[in-house]
């Protein structure tokens, strides 16, 4: 993605707090993201959005929800395009390709899903 296109990204992130994209309730105040989150954020909001929701505890359109999803799942997932040894997939598909060129971003993914939504 071009420079520019990276700063556009982490501007929209940013603007109106770091929420965007979580499921909210109106009116009450999100606890504010960690460093990590928020650039897992950007990440997310510039390229997992293409197939997953832009609230990560919903569906999207070809990618399951995956808020609160472990690290071990994103980095098997987003890293090297396979499911991690016992897991159960949410879709029957295998349509989510690798993202090898993201292996640094998996822990700010990580933090990103962990802090985007409430708990379940």
């Amino acid at each position: 993605m071009k420079q520019r296109n990276w700063i556009l990204v982490a501007a929209l992130a940013v603007v109106g707090g770091t929420t965007i994209g979580c499921g909210q309730q109106e009116g009450v105040a999100a606890a504010p993201l960690s460093e990590a989150a928020q650039r897992g954020q950007v990440v997310y909001n510039g390229v997992c959005i293409a197939c997953h929701n832009t609230n990560p505890a919903l569906d999207g359109a070809l990618g399951p929800g995956n808020a609160h999803a472990s690290r071990e799942l994103v980095e098997a997932k987003v890293v090297r395009g396979e499911y991690p040894p016992g897991y159960t997939p949410k879709r029957p598909s295998r349509a989510m390709p690798a993202f090898p060129h993201l292996a640094d971003k998996v822990d700010d993914l990580t933090a990103w899903l962990t802090e985007c939504c409430p708990a379940k």
